[in-house]
Order: structure tokens, then C-alpha cells, then sequence
């Protein structure tokens, strides 16, 4: 059994009160919100032909929307929406068509907000000469703009004391043309603002010695006397000791951290900063912290796996999720929202969505999967400590119309906005829907596919039965469809006794518990599934069934996927 999440369950849902409500045992309907936008070049329209353009953010305090697309090769605009509810939605301006760096422009990678100061970054890439000694040809971190989020009329301004086009920060100061080993930063894959610091973070790898890359998170300053400099760096260098090489097994050891960004490993992307200045990246299947802005350098820890999830490449014994939905290697895959405190929000992370009628045994294809995205419940402990814990996934595909469907062949991008909202830029082309579109998603949405489960199914060493004695191990299990069951309440009255118990671990598509009788009688059996659905996060199935004799002194109860608490 995999992994959701490091804790189990029952311990997660003490967390913040902004992301315990979010998996409240009241169900209610998450879906899709509102959806907006066509192909094209005009206003309101996106563009995204080139594949150059991966710039996604939203400013959480209003719930406008950026998207960065490519109108031709090499020229880009920024365009800032408005989604108002009942599938309406408006284009509210667009910076000028720019070209950062002409037939060397590679692109935009990653959007970031500063909602205070009403400031929206963006990343432009810029492709290195191919007589350069070192990074010949290679992609790295060009300019960054800056942009202020108050439109004039139709027109994003560049922010006050920009350059052209709104040009804050540029190559020369990034390294972009560096011929000094381990400057410029290559293969970007994402940008966040780091509300405590004021700097934006890009994230990206360096590559200190020939063969030899490593994972780096430049920060920048953009505001402030050291404006348009650079801040302090963090360089994945972690080294291991023998000890930890020998003893550490599984996901998150200390081989792992050091691998993140290194040559070969799966690449990291999509950086979010926490609400406390935590960093954040996403790779393939899991979510690792970094250290804060103010512990970059030499003496900074090793990064620390704070949530595994299944990937395409493991053969699990669930795959109906798994995260991310595509090879990490842009921005924009995850993002971050505070909640009620400062220590409490939520991470939102792009996923792959199966449909339960495909086959789930062996790998996925990635042909089966459709896009969507994955929350998780946020919050920082009194020491400094992250916890998580998974509150479910929302998009996928809806065989009965277009609501809610995400294109299966290119990964979403993903913004996270106020109230438990989700915005989802979806610019892949398939039959449901043949234009790009943004989508948003929250509480009180429709047309998600909805989970459902089968009445509970008696089994006595394998055989269905309809009654059984007091003292006889009995095994209870139901089949989840459009979903994974994250725990499981259990209650057997019948009427003067009443019997509980619990599975506080994920289970997956087959909840399933061993429980022994204590008392005679006829039974209801009531089931209360926690499932990842976020349209359908709870479940109730029941079942009669009759258990003969008298009372025993010892009640049993097990199951055989995770642990179990029980109480009568």
C-alpha cells in the first residue's frame, strides 16, 4: 500500500481549522465554478501554438487571474481575467506584445503575485550563444519583469521603475551570459514571491562543475535599497553519511534529498514559498520543503520530503491518482494559499485522474490519464515542523458533458485563489473541448464525477454470508468507484449495544476491516467512507445483518491494509 501523505489520517485532520473544514464530514459539492476562453490572439483569447509560454498565477485576495501565452514564436503578453460565476468571465487587460530577447527569447516560466504591493513577476528565458565555453545553447533565466496589477484601461503598466516593457531585473544581473561555472541558472522551472522577504525566488539548477548539476533557489530583490540585485542562494549540495547510506530505506531519505536537481534524477519545478517564508518544490511524486530564504547558504539544512504520492512509474495497487499528472520540468504545477493564520493554508499540486472503467493493474498509461489537481491541508507546527495531509482531487473527466474536464495530453497549470477556489489553465486540445480555457473550480461547483461506493459485503473466509455468531471473525469490505477511501468509520448497532470502529489510514479503491462480535442480535452496519473526492468527500453505505448466540466478554477488530483504532 502506498503512501498518502506522512501521517496517517486521523492525527492529519487536528490540523488548521481553514483545512479541517475543507474536509468536513458534512458532504458538500465541489466542482466546477466558472470556465473561461477560446483560441486566439485577441483579448480574452490564448494562444499557446509555440508551447513556449508556461506562465500561470492568480492574486488570491481578489481572485484575478494571469495568464502568459505566446502570440507568435518568440513574442508574448500577459493578460489579467475575471471569472464571475455561471460560466461567465471577462478579460480585463493584457500587458504590450514584448519580445525579451528577440530569436533568443526561449520563453516565460512561472507567474508570482505580490498582493500587497499590487505587483505581478513574471520569468523570461533566454537561450545562451552556441559559442559560449560553458552552458552553450542551454535555457536559463533571462529577465524578470514586473508588471502592476491595477490595469490602465485595457493596459497592465509596467511596474513603477521598470525598464521597457517592464523589464526589472536583466540578464546581467541574472548571469544569464556568465562564463563563470555554476552562475547562470539553468532550465528554470518555476517562480514564487516570498511574502516574508519581499524577494521573488526562481528556481532552477546550476552546474558547478562539468557533469555535475545542482538543484539552486535564487533569490531576487525587487523592491527595497537593494532592488534589482541579487539575494542570497540555496544549493542543494547535501551530503550523507555513511551511516544514513546504510540504514535509510524508502521514500525521503537522505540519498533522495541529495539527488533532487542532480543529473539523471527526476527534475524539480513549480516552486511555492508558505505564508512563514517555507519553500517548497514539487517532483515526481512528492512535495519536498526547503529551507526558509534566511537559512540559504553553506550551513542550510537538506531538504525533507514532506508528502509521497504514486507516479506513473510505480505499479501500485491504486492508481487512480497520481501526482504530478506530467514530467515536471516548467512551473506552475503547484501552488500555495494562506489560510486562516499564518501557520495554516493550502498546497495545491497538478495530478493525473484515472477513470475507474480502464485497467488498474500494472502502470498507468499516460494516454488514460486526464489532468486535474490534488489539495492538501497545510500547517506548521509550534517547532517549526510541516504537516500535511491530503483533502482530495478535483478535475478529471466527465464522460456526460464538458464541465469540469481537463485535456488528458498536457498537464494543467494550477493557481490557488480565496476561499477554497481553484484555477486550473488548461491548454491542451481533445474531443471534449477543442479550446484553451481556464477553470475554476471550488466549493458548491458541479459536474466532477462523483464517487460512490457498494453496500458493505460480508465474507467469512472468503464466502458471503448473511449471518454470523458471536465470536466468529467476520470480514466487511465495499468497492469505491471515483475515488480512494482515506479512512473509515464503522458503527454496528443493534439497538441496546452499539460497536465502533475505525481504519484511520488510506485504503485506496477497497475498504475492508475484520471485526468479531461481541454481542447477539440483528445489526445495521454503517459505513462512513472519507474519500480524496472533493465532490463526493463522504460516503455512507449500510448493511443488516444478523449475529446469532450470546455476548462474549472481548470485541476483535483489525484490518488488513492499515491500522485501526476501536472503541464500544
Amino acid at each position: 500500500m502506498f503512501t498518502r501523505g506522512l501521517l496517517a489520517l486521523a492525527a492529519a485532520l487536528a490540523l488548521c481549522g481553514a483545512c479541517a473544514a475543507s474536509a468536513s464530514a458534512t458532504p458538500s459539492s465541489y466542482g466546477q465554478i466558472a470556465s473561461f476562453g477560446e483560441e486566439g490572439t485577441a483579448l480574452g483569447k490564448f494562444d499557446f501554438a509555440e508551447r513556449e509560454a508556461f506562465a500561470f498565477g492568480v492574486d488570491p485576495t481578489d481572485n484575478r487571474v494571469f495568464v502568459g501565452d505566446d502570440v507568435s514564436s518568440h513574442i508574448y503578453r500577459i493578460q489579467e481575467l475575471e471569472l464571475e460565476g455561471e460560466e461567465e468571465g471577462q478579460a480585463l487587460a493584457q500587458t504590450v506584445h514584448f519580445s525579451p530577447f528577440l530569436t533568443k527569447s526561449a520563453g516565460l516560466e512561472g507567474i508570482a503575485v505580490d498582493s500587497t504591493n499590487h505587483v505581478m513577476y513574471a520569468l523570461a528565458l533566454f537561450t545562451r550563444r552556441s559559442e559560449a565555453a560553458i552552458d552553450e545553447e542551454d535555457v536559463v533565466a533571462g529577465g524578470l519583469y514586473a508588471f502592476d496589477t491595477e490595469p490602465n484601461g485595457k493596459v497592465l503598466e509596467p511596474a513603477t521603475g521598470t525598464g521597457e516593457h517592464g523589464l526589472l531585473v536583466g540578464p546581467g544581473v541574472l548571469g544569464a551570459e556568465s562564463e563563470t561555472r555554476g552562475t547562470p541558472l539553468l532550465e528554470p522551472s518555476g517562480i514564487a514571491f516570498d511574502p516574508k522577504t519581499g524577494d521573488v525566488l526562481i528556481l532552477g539548477v546550476t552546474e558547478p562543475t562539468e557533469g555535475v548539476t545542482h538543484m539552486v533557489v535564487q533569490a531576487v530583490h525587487v523592491t527595497g535599497p537593494d532592488k534589482d540585485t541579487l539575494g542570497p542562494r540555496y544549493e542543494n549540495e547535501t551530503e550523507c553519511t555513511t551511516e544514513q547510506e546504510e540504514t535509510e530505506e524508502g521514500v525521503g531519505t537522505c540519498e533522495e534529498a541529495k539527488e533532487l536537481g542532480g543529473e539523471g534524477a527526476l527534475p524539480v519545478s513549480s516552486p511555492v514559498v508558505s505564508s512563514s517564508g517555507k519553500v517548497y518544490v514539487q517532483t515526481y511524486g512528492g512535495i519536498w520543503e526547503l529551507p526558509s530564504e534566511q537559512d540559504f547558504g553553506d550551513a542550510a539544512p537538506k531538504p525533507k520530503l514532506v508528502t509521497d504520492y504514486p507516479t506513473l512509474e510505480q505499479p501500485v495497487e491504486s492508481p487512480l491518482v497520481v501526482m504530478p499528472g506530467r514530467q515536471a520540468e516548467y512551473g506552475a504545477g503547484m501552488a500555495f494559499v494562506q489560510g486562516a493564520s499564518e501557520r495554516e493554508g493550502r498546497i495545491y499540486a497538478d495530478a493525473g485522474i484515472r477513470e475507474d472503467d480502464e485497467t488498474v493493474e500494472g502502470h498507468p498509461e499516460p494516454g488514460s490519464l486526464n489532468g486535474g489537481a490534488v489539495a492538501f491541508g497545510w500547517s506548521e507546527g509550534g517547532d517549526g515542523s510541516t504537516l500535511t495531509n491530503e483533502l482530495g482531487w478535483t478535475g478529471g473527466h466527465n464522460p456526460v458533458g464538458e464541465r469540469c474536464d481537463v485535456g488528458p495530453s498536457v498537464a494543467p497549470l494550477v493557481a490557488a485563489g480565496s476561499d477554497g477556489t481553484l484555477f486550473v489553465l488548461d491548454t491542451s486540445t481533445h474531443s471534449e473541448h477543442v479550446e484553451p480555457r481556464v477553470v475554476e473550480y471550488g466549493p458548491h461547483g458541479t459536474g466532477c464525477p462523483s464517487a460512490t461506493a457498494t453496500p458493505p459485503k460480508a465474507t467469512i473466509k472468503g464466502v458471503e454470508v448473511s449471518s454470523v455468531g458471536v465470536g466468529t471473525e467476520l470480514t466487511l469490505s465495499s468497492e469505491v468507484l471515483q475515488a480512494d477511501a482515506l479512512s473509515v468509520k464503522w458503527e454496528f448497532e443493534n439497538g441496546a449495544e452499539t460497536e465502533r470502529a475505525e481504519v484511520t489510514e488510506p485504503e485506496g479503491l477497497k475498504t475492508q476491516i475484520k471485526h468479531v462480535f461481541e454481542h447477539g442480535g440483528e445489526f445495521k452496519i454503517v459505513e462512513r467512507i472519507h474519500t480524496d473526492n472533493l465532490d463526493t468527500p463522504e460516503l455512507t453505505e449500510e448493511k443488516q445483518l444478523k449475529v446469532t448466540g450470546g455476548t462474549t466478554t472481548t470485541t476483535t477488530t483489525s484490518s488488513t491494509t492499515s491500522s485501526t483504532t476501536s472503541a464500544t
